[in-house]
């Protein structure tokens, strides 16, 4: 398969996908998206019909320009604002502006400069830019006249203005407004409102991305006094907060739990070496000391905050941000190294295409009456044919290695990458031997210790599902059902792909992983932890 048919099937299948999900999600904030992907979708296959040898590199081009280089850089630009470095943030704006000017995208800038302003305590400027917007019609203008109330840490009038539009579709697919009036209602002490407002509408919330949801959870759980949860976020999800802010979060969850006199020396040991932002909220903080949580949560209200702990916990543990913290995956990082080594001395000795030289080094050669060596089904996992089955592998690899290599160790995480690529070749020749074909066929690469990792990763998802249920897992196992869905076409459709090593290394990677004793997640749910 050639690089043309693989854009292709790359550009057709993320923009049907994605089509899928502005649909079913329904954002309107998200129009602008709809119409790329219909652009697409459409100038893909009328190249498809005209000129189908140069379609995926046509469409390729557009999909890297419209819809890659946007996607990454929207996440940049969402890790430098968590960062609080709004200049370097507003740069990346203004660029990503010309790219996707709808959906937000182009008032991104002035929103940023706003920030950067207020941050560097030039509150005067910061407020003469968003004045310019505040009387306009615009969602961007709704933003504007909630930044400057926060600003001034009004949160009293945000309260009420959380709770008059609090169910508007403005209201619900625009993060800064919603983020912003949950927080309003936990800096007012009314932690049952906003228990039951995120509660409702957490759901609106994950459609518009990951980082919003957990910035949610962050905030809920810290108004309700539970220091541990709190802690995990900012340990996983949450790692390039700066540490003013960390510690911040850290002493509002230890004054919701009652924790009074620590909170105080928290935040008066902050206040001298913080933002101008922080510091403000410190201010106000220690003007305004939070009420103990636990004895204003009703028991109603409880039932909704266990949900809420509990799907925070599987976020940091299942969700998509799982093993991208912490300790380093260096048993994934070591078998890309050796299929990389591998690939390089298929250079230096003939060629990565050439037959002879990978049968030499270990490639699997199934064929009639061929007596075969069992050794290779392990060495053909190592060998790959050319440069583009290299990194479609690797990059597999890398994106889910990770994952599994976190929740299983790196020793069963290597067992099971090496018997799932083991096996798959194995099913290889078993089935050749069942249904002999005329010809012989040479068998190389790691992708059936890839989807090992796939079927691995579905055995660790439903282990959790099992201890207790939640939208974290239940999100990523559609989306492992998608990825087996969609591969499974792919090899169909395209000869030169070994069906059989793909469908048998899922399986085996799925019944190993079952078989195995993964990392245990703590799931007792409770109160905050004593001082």
């Amino acid at each position: 398969m050639d690089l043309n048919q693989i854009l292709v099937w790359v550009v057709l299948a993320t923009s049907i996908l994605s089509l899928a999900r502005i649909v079913k999600a329904r954002v309107r904030m998200a129009r602008g998206w709809l119409v790329v992907h219909l652009l697409l979708l459409g100038i893909t296959l009328l190249l498809l019909a005209v000129t189908p040898d140069k379609a995926g590199l046509v469409a390729g081009a557009l999909w890297f320009v419209l819809v890659l280089v946007p996607l990454l850089g929207s996440q940049y630009l969402q890790r430098l604002t968590i960062r609080q470095e709004y200049l370097r943030a507003r740069t990346v704006a203004v660029c990503l502006k010309w790219l996707h000017p709808a959906d937000g995208w182009r008032e991104q800038p002035e929103l940023l400069s706003a920030l950067a302003l207020a941050d560097r305590d030039e509150l005067d400027q910061a407020v003469a830019i968003l004045t310019r917007y505040k009387d306009l019609n615009s969602p961007f203008a709704k933003t504007s006249k909630i930044l400057l109330l926060r600003m001034d840490n009004k949160w009293e009038e945000l309260a009420e203005w959380m709770r008059k539009e609090a169910g508007q579709p403005a209201f619900l697919l625009n993060p800064t407004l919603f983020l912003t009036g949950i927080r309003s209602l936990g800096e007012t002490c009314d932690i049952n409102g906003m228990l039951n407002s995120f509660a409702e509408n957490e759901k609106n919330l994950g459609r518009i991305g990951t980082t919003n949801r957990n910035l949610g959870w962050l905030t809920v759980l810290a108004f309700c006094g539970r220091c541990e949860q709190v802690k995990q976020l900012l340990d996983s999800q949450f790692q390039s907060y700066p540490a003013d802010v960390r510690e911040f979060w850290l002493a509002t969850s230890d004054m919701a739990a009652g924790h009074v006199a620590a909170a105080k020396e928290r935040l008066h040991s902050l206040s001298g070496k913080c933002s101008s932002t922080t510091r403000r909220a410190i201010e106000r903080r220690l003007s305004y000391p939070l009420a103990d949580a636990e004895s204003t949560i009703t028991s109603e209200t409880r039932r909704i905050l266990a949900v809420q702990e509990a799907e925070s916990l599987h976020e940091v543990h299942f969700g998509e941000q799982a093993g991208r913290t912490g300790s380093r995956p260096y048993a994934t990082y070591g078998l890309i190294l050796l299929n990389c080594i591998a690939f390089a001395v298929e250079l230096v000795t003939g060629g990565a295409t050439n037959g002879e030289t990978l049968y030499s080094l270990g490639a699997l050669w199934v064929a009639p009456g061929f007596a075969t060596e069992w050794w290779r089904v392990v060495t053909s996992t190592f060998l790959h044919f050319g440069y583009l089955h290299l990194v479609m592998n690797m990059l597999g690899l890398y994106l889910l290695g990770r994952f599994v290599e976190y929740r299983l160790g790196w020793k069963r995480y290597t067992l099971a990458y090496l018997v799932s690529g083991a096996t798959s070749m194995a099913a290889v020749v078993f089935i050749h031997r069942l249904w002999p074909q005329a010809t012989g066929m040479l068998y190389v690469g790691a992708s059936g210790s890839i989807m090992g990792m796939v079927g691995g990763t579905a055995a660790i998802l439903l282990r959790g599902w099992r201890q207790r249920p939640s939208k974290v897992l239940s999100r990523r196992l559609s989306s492992m059902g998608v990825v087996i869905a969609f591969q499974v076409v792919f090899d169909i459709i395209t000869p030169q792909v070994s069906f059989t090593a793909h469908a048998a290394g899922a399986v085996v990677g799925f019944l190993i992983v079952v078989l195995m004793r993964h990392q245990t997640v703590e799931t007792k749910i409770g109160g905050p932890p004593s001082p």
